[in-house]
């Protein structure tokens, strides 16, 4: 699935794929509050795909030299 981090106005921070097990990550990034989304190709449609657990779009704030865990569980109807 592929991972997109925009700022608050829209402009594309970061983009990254998850890799075959699901995990990703995303690096040196600057402080600020962003939307993150975690199926940006709808790789996993609503019609195929429910969320189990956390969401597919959410907004993060970062700190300088923070990590921030983001978790999403999805299944198959």
């Amino acid at each position: 699935a592929k991972i997109v981090l925009r700022t608050i106005t829209g402009t594309t921070q970061d983009i990254t794929y998850c890799a075959d097990n699901g995990t990703w990550e995303l690096k040196n990034l600057p402080e600020g509050k962003f939307e993150l989304f975690l199926d940006a190709n709808l790789d996993f449609p609503i019609d195929t795909y429910h969320v189990v657990e956390g969401a597919k779009q959410l907004v993060v704030e970062l700190v300088n030299g923070e990590t921030v865990e983001v978790n999403i569980v999805i299944e198959l109807l």
